[in-house]
């Protein structure tokens, strides 16, 4: 069914009417544009466009520069073709399970236009698989016809997206939900559903809603039985103590859903911006959660880069006194002088990352670091790709710091190609214990000086909007960023072909790994970064993911982008393409990301480094293991009548 489907692809975009005071960001944007500097600056729409660059800077000075004078996507407040109350109130009496979409045309939008910008990378990823399985390239071409077919039925429907659509049914009964839709004809939806060939059960009775003009309701029973149960004001009331810190008023999309143990689970989806910002609380994780997290101000994110990934977190300093006493005696007094913070990311004005953990004291941690030297004597000297590898304990920088340095073959070559020292770090100094990777050895002074100041407004401005809020109100007990934008740059291909050549060819069938390597980094094109932050431990807890897109659909902006994707898709040069958008729109607030794909700043493999320790530090924490004693619920469907 038509609101259903639309839950199924990645609301990523969605066209966005929200207004600040009466100005629009495209307003802001035509301001700068008409020669207004002063209105720029002050919007935070201000770039480098008409600045001249400073000579001879590295990538990571460049990036700087750039942080100094572009802000991230502003905070816009959204508006919604329909307020959430009228819409509460077409829930029936008796459901305790719905999905409400107030603005469903400018969702459908969003999501189509993400699906036609990757409609030549998922062709060429047709072309690959059907050197090997032929049936699954034409399953794949099948679908990409029925979004051609769904979207010119769609327009012809009679439905009215405008008005929103609201799915409904009991949790022990989804066989009686109900869809309610805008609509001048009863039948619109099964009529749309049939002419674009869906399977399953299409509902068969419908009718329209003498209690709520412009709407029809649907259900695979009879629709007799259907009223609204106008309870908007208690269900509010419901969604709000059970999402803590969440503005109803800002989602688009509203749920509650009820798993088979009974648990309730709460979901709210803003979109706008280009953006989603999905917020959901499992409140059967808060015992376990507020044992081994607590919420904090981030004092170390000020060591992150503005635009760099990162992983946080504040571990409970209860429960690290209480782990103290069980460690050996020589590891004790370290432990001692742990905050129990936690991050793994870019370092502001440094190359490579780090992964750094709090501490009162460094010294207990730099007497470990010293004896240190006593197992060097295992680490190889040499790899069998040729890469010879020299370990020292020395001082640098004043602090005594294990030191691997790499010379020759595979190892080194990829470091070198990614512009990063060929070497390691570990050391304790200032307020943490750190292990780098590429960085040079100014990064220990970097981390020695700095004095746990908090998030930088420039690293804030880089970061989606939510996420910047939740930092600064100091809401998020857990915390992660990964911009993908660099990703998407010629240098980056380059690496990824190289990659892609250490791959063994047999799992590839007859496919070609270098192609599918490419396509699969296209079909990331539309993704711009993605965050994950935890917060409201003893009310929620609430989990957040926001999805920013790289582009917003319904501006003429986000079409030109939209264009780049397909073009770059369809073989367009990288650099050019990208490039050619950072000069159309140089006071935009994405000219970052538009600079970042064409290869002029940021660092895909930060971001590669921190996804894959997300992957394996945070698999406990998202799945289960240490943290929690169970997988985390994922809020089931309603049934589609």
């Amino acid at each position: 069914m038509l609101a259903a489907g639309t839950l199924c692809v990645a609301p990523i975009a969605c066209d966005d009417k929200a207004k600040t005071e009466g100005k629009t960001s495209a307003d802001s944007k035509d301001s700068a544009k008409k020669g207004d500097p002063e209105k720029a600056v002050a919007d935070g729409t201000a770039s480098q466009g008409g600045e001249k660059e400073p000579e001879n800077e590295g990538v990571v000075d460049l990036a700087k520069h750039v942080a100094s004078v572009v802000a991230g996507p502003r905070d816009i407040t959204p508006s919604y073709s329909q307020p959430l109350d009228p819409l509460l109130d077409l829930v029936p009496a008796d459901a305790d399970m719905f999905i409400i979409i107030r603005d469903l045309g400018a969702f459908v939008e969003g999501t189509l236009g993400y699906l036609e910008a990757s409609k030549a990378s998922l062709g060429l990823l047709a072309s690959e698989i059907e050197k090997t399985d032929p049936a699954d390239a034409d399953e794949l071409r099948d679908s990409l016809k029925k979004i051609v077919a769904f979207e010119k039925a769609l327009t012809a429907s009679g439905i009215d997206l405008s008005a929103g659509a609201v799915i409904a049914g009991k949790h022990d009964d989804d066989e009686h939900s109900v869809v309610l839709y805008g609509s001048a004809t009863a039948d619109a939806l099964p009529t749309l559903l049939t002419t674009v060939g869906a399977t399953g059960d299409i509902p068969k009775h419908c009718a329209l809603v003498a209690s709520a003009a412009g709407y029809a309701v649907c259900s695979k029973f009879d629709t007799k039985g259907y009223a609204p149960g106008s309870k908007a004001a208690s269900l509010r009331k419901m969604l709000e103590a059970e999402l803590p810190g969440v503005d109803l008023s800002r989602a688009n999309i509203v749920a509650h859903f009820v798993d088979d143990e009974g648990n309730r689970i709460p979901v709210a989806v803003e979109t706008g911006q280009g953006m989603a910002h999905i917020a959901f609380a499992v409140p059967q994780t808060r015992k376990q959660l507020g044992k081994y997290l607590q919420a904090s101000k981030g004092a170390g994110l000020g060591l992150i880069g503005a635009g760099q990934p990162f992983i946080w977190a504040q571990g409970s300093k209860a429960e690290i006194k209480a782990a103290g006493k069980k460690a050996p005696a020589m590891a004790q007094n370290m432990v001692k002088t742990l905050t129990g913070e936690v991050i793994i990311g870019g370092i502001e004005g440094a190359k490579g990352f780090a992964a750094l953990i709090g501490l009162t004291d460094p010294a207990p941690a730099a007497g470990l670091v010293a004896l240190a030297s006593l197992g060097l004597g295992e680490v190889p000297k040499e790899l069998p790709d040729g890469t010879t590898i020299e370990a020292t304990v020395k001082t640098v920088r004043g602090a005594q710091a294990v030191h691997v340095k790499f010379e020759g073959g595979k190892q080194a070559k990829f470091l070198k190609e990614m512009d990063y020292a060929s070497e390691l770090l570990g050391f304790a100094a200032g307020g943490y214990a750190a292990v780098t990777v590429g960085a040079t050895e100014d990064v220990v002074e970097k981390v020695s000086a700095y004095k746990g100041s908090g998030p930088s407004a420039a690293m804030l401005a880089a970061l989606p909007a939510p996420l910047a809020t939740a930092l600064e109100a100091g809401e998020p007990a857990f915390a992660m960023y990964i911009p993908f934008d660099a990703l998407q740059a010629a240098g980056a291909a380059k690496v990824f072909d190289a990659l892609s050549g250490e791959l063994p060819a047999a799992e590839f069938g007859k496919s070609n790994p270098k192609k599918i390597m490419q396509v699969s980094m296209d079909l990331l094109a539309p993704l711009s970064s993605t965050s994950v932050w935890i917060s409201h431990l003893n009310e929620g807890p609430v989990f957040h993911m926001v999805v920013q897109g790289f582009a917003e659909a319904g501006t003429a902006e986000g079409r030109a982008a939209f264009d780049a994707i397909a073009a770059v898709g369809g073989g367009a040069d990288r650099t050019t393409s990208y490039a050619a958008l950072a000069r159309k729109y140089p006071t935009s607030a994405r000219v970052s990301s538009y600079q970042a794909r064409a290869g002029e700043l940021g660092d895909p493999f930060a971001s590669l480094f921190v996804l894959g320790a997300l992957g394996g530090a945070g698999a406990g924490l998202w799945l289960g293991g240490s943290v929690l004693s169970g997988p985390i619920a994922v809020p089931p469907s309603v049934e589609s009548p």
